[in-house]
């Protein structure tokens, strides 16, 4: 899909990392995830999360995962996306945690 995107003139970037896996707070493995990303192809990351409502209280270290983000796209020369976006209150959106078994697949 990835490459599909690429060749098609399109930019793919990933929206929402500190969201996508709330329960990994280790940085170094956030910096494995996005430099495996930006290997297959993406060329872009968020980073600029102002969550504050209460849903997000159990993501930790926000702040410096944002700072990641931001010194990550420097390094391999991503683009920063937004991160104005809200979702709080939209009713279709849906979050399935990533179970640890097909990220093990993802990383092999």
């Amino acid at each position: 899909v990835v490459r599909l995107i690429n060749n098609a003139g399109g930019f793919l970037a990933w929206t929402h990392p500190v969201r996508s896996f709330p329960k990994k707070d280790d940085l170094v493995w956030h910096e494995n995830f996005l430099k495996k990303l930006y290997e297959l192809g993406v060329e872009g990351v968020e980073a600029n999360h102002q969550y504050t409502y209460g849903q997000y209280a159990a993501i930790k270290n926000i702040p410096q995962k944002n700072e990641l983000y931001r010194s990550l796209s420097k390094k391999y020369n991503m683009f920063l996306a937004g991160g104005t976006d809200a979702h709080e209150y939209n009713i279709f959106a849906h979050h399935q945690p990533v179970e640890d078994e097909l990220l093990e697949a993802f990383f092999k």
